[in-house]
């Protein structure tokens, strides 16, 4: 997620495969994690009556947003990349035997905006590799820890 731009989101269950009429409370849940793994809102959970769609939409991601005093539009504050978790109540099984064809509708609103205007450029630290530099595979990094060039 770019600066500007926000989350559409749908998680939708089918009707049952046994063909009969069942009712489930927080039954299909639905979650959304800012880069800082963060959770953007409370979890959405919805109510599953031979069908169920979950729905979320987020607050376009601005710098502003961590002021805000609702903690759903705060999370919305960095720009990158955001996590989704479908959970799934375990008490539904027993209406889908052979498994459920789950569909997950992401929609990325709005064209990405600048962002914002920082006093200096980020200071590079010995935890993260400067320009030009490569990460080292595992097989570098153990010659390096026994002492031999990389």
């Amino acid at each position: 997620m770019d600066w500007g731009q926000q989350l559409n989101l749908s998680a939708e269950l089918p009707n049952s495969t046994t063909g009969t009429s069942h009712f489930l409370a927080n039954a299909l849940g639905l979650s959304v994690y800012n880069p800082a793994r963060g959770a953007v809102g409370n979890d959405s959970f919805v109510a599953y009556d031979n069908g169920a769609a979950a729905k979320k939409f987020t607050a376009p991601v601005d710098y502003g947003n961590r002021f805000n005093p609702t903690d759903a539009v705060s999370a919305m504050r960095f720009a990158g990349w955001y996590y989704l978790e479908v959970s799934l109540n375990p008490n539904t099984a027993p209406y889908f035997a052979k498994g459920a064809d789950l569909t997950l509708r992401v929609d990325v609103r709005q064209k990405p905006k600048p962002g914002p205007e920082y006093a200096s450029p980020p200071r590079t630290s010995p935890s993260r590799p400067t320009t030009g530099t490569r990460p080292r595979t595992a097989a570098a990094h153990r010659r390096t820890r026994r002492g031999a060039a990389p």
